[in-house]
């Protein structure tokens, strides 16, 4: 940074402690200490970072409480983890887009936009419900009224008969008891009293097993009326959980048009909420020509450099290969050659030596006298016998000692090695959030199992990366896919286990 002191101008770095907090802004401290004009914007973008990364927390814990039906107190370290993640790895890794290649923005804002309007629906919705809790159980309790009653109703009109006829007899049983006793008391002759005495006995001795039978089928049916209503009563009270809650909601919202644009105000609010950092950064960039991003794009290039002398390596030794086959070709086909024209020797005074010493072939029968005229000027050498084989380089001994240019491990990325580490922390998040929801269930939580079996494949590839620190092709593709499935798996594992 340039001063004035004594008139003159010297040039003095910025301490780091004064934009320490731009770190979160996805900015590299070493290259932004040469553009002190953009510390400003820079602390000003890392503090936003800061805050709104809380407020997702804070969103957060409200939102898992409220699902997993507690408080937010007992699930804070949801939101303190997801608050984690967004500032130290979600948000500085979006931040990193840089301004070289500005048709590629759209490319990288996709992704942050698609979760941006996840997180929006899932954030807005439990604070949605606890804002309308008293409208939407209101209305719970109504239905719950309205279902009551048309259990008990379904009770009575099913069972209602049969304990009528029950209970009729019963009934009768006791009207006919009564009316004997009615007509002894009334008996003026003791002969009849007798009478009317000896048939009231033979009543009593005919019900005496009669009534109870009656009364405990009696009892047996009212106990299973009472036990079906009860069940019904359980079940139409148990009707009141995320599901009901959000019918409710959408009824409510479908009645109440204030209702219906609150809900989409706050959806809206926490979707700009969202943006606005890699917002401010995005519109920064197509209105402002930054030093810092100048200086990045410098620095990249120059971080590229060892990737493309390996590049050129590669290319080289592919070429030498190439070359290498093609000589080998060529040796062997004149190896062939001499071989072919050692034999045509050989047969040659083979057929000499057998037709003797003075022999003459002479013209043969269909020679002519300018047929095969004899050379003119010296004789032609006679190619030699070769002594010893062509020295030339084995294809097969250098191919033997190469290296797949697909295993080699190379360095990763700083950026690409961050947002592997911040899509770990988030599936470690997942898996988590899933073996609570599990304990407090008593069962197995939706998607815990392929959950668990990724992150063991994650770490397996971290172990093997050494910490995401050097990989070879393979291993850069599997960790890009690390950070976005840490970005996309807590959004379907919630739509899963809603």
């Amino acid at each position: 940074m340039e001063s004035t002191r004594g008139g003159k101008r010297t040039n003095e770095k910025p301490s780091r402690a004064r934009f320490r907090i731009a770190w979160f802004a996805g900015i590299y401290l070493r290259i932004l200490e040469k553009a002190p004009a953009e510390i400003g914007f820079y602390n000003a973008l890392g503090a936003m970072v800061i805050l709104i990364s809380c407020a997702s927390g804070v969103a957060a814990a409200l939102a898992a409480g409220y699902m997993l039906q507690t408080s937010a107190g007992e699930v804070w370290w949801v939101g303190a983890g997801w608050a984690l993640i967004l500032a130290f790895g979600v948000e500085r890794l979006i931040l990193q887009v840089t301004a070289n290649r500005r048709l590629w923005l759209l490319v990288v804002l996709v992704p942050r936009v698609v979760l941006s309007l996840c997180l929006a629906v899932l954030l807005a919705e439990p604070l949605v419900l606890r804002i309308h809790e008293g409208e939407i159980n209101d209305y719970l309790s109504e239905q719950r009224v309205e279902a009551t009653r048309v259990a008990e109703g379904e009770a009575r009109e099913f069972y209602g008969p049969e304990i009528k006829a029950e209970t009729d007899k019963l009934v009768a049983i006791g009207e006919q008891r009564t009316r004997l006793a009615r007509r002894i008391a009334g008996a003026d002759d003791p002969i009849v009293a007798a009478g009317y005495a000896e048939r009231l006995a033979e009543v009593k001795a005919l019900n005496r097993e009669r009534v109870p039978r009656i009364e405990g089928e009696l009892s047996r049916l009212r106990s299973e009326r009472n036990d079906q209503i009860q069940e019904r009563e359980g079940e139409i009270s148990g009707g009141s959980g995320l599901a009901a809650r959000e019918h409710a909601l959408a009824v409510i919202a479908s009645e109440k048009q204030e209702v219906a644009i609150g809900i989409w105000v706050l959806r809206i609010f926490f979707l700009c909420l969202d943006l606005l950092p890699i917002g401010a950064k995005v519109a920064r960039i197509l209105t402002v020509d930054s030093p810092y991003e100048a200086q990045a794009a410098a620095e990249r290039r120059r971080d590229g450099m060892p990737a493309k002398r390996l590049e050129a390596a590669a290319k080289v030794e592919e070429t030498q290969i190439e070359e290498m086959m093609r000589i080998d070709i060529e040796v062997g086909r004149a190896e062939a050659n001499v071989y072919g024209a050692n034999r045509m020797r050989e047969m040659d005074e083979d057929a000499d030596a057998s037709a003797g010493p003075g022999a003459d072939p002479g013209p043969g029968p269909d020679s002519g006298p300018d047929q095969n005229p004899p050379p003119e000027g010296p004789a032609p050498e006679q190619p030699q016998k070769a002594e010893a084989p062509v020295a030339a380089l084995s294809l097969s001994r250098m191919v033997a000692g190469m290296e797949a240019h697909e295993s080699r491990p190379v360095p990763v990325p700083d950026g690409l090695r961050r947002g592997a580490l911040a899509g770990l922390a988030s599936i470690t998040a997942v898996v988590a959030l899933l073996v609570s929801r599990s304990l407090a269930l008593g069962q197995a939580a939706a998607g815990i199992w392929p959950v668990a079996v990724l992150l063991a494949l994650v770490l397996g590839l971290m172990a093997y990366t050494h910490g995401f620190r050097t990989a070879p092709a393979w291993a850069l593709r599997g960790t890009l896919a690390t950070f976005y499935a840490g970005i996309f798996l807590p959004v379907v594992v919630t739509v899963v286990n809603l």
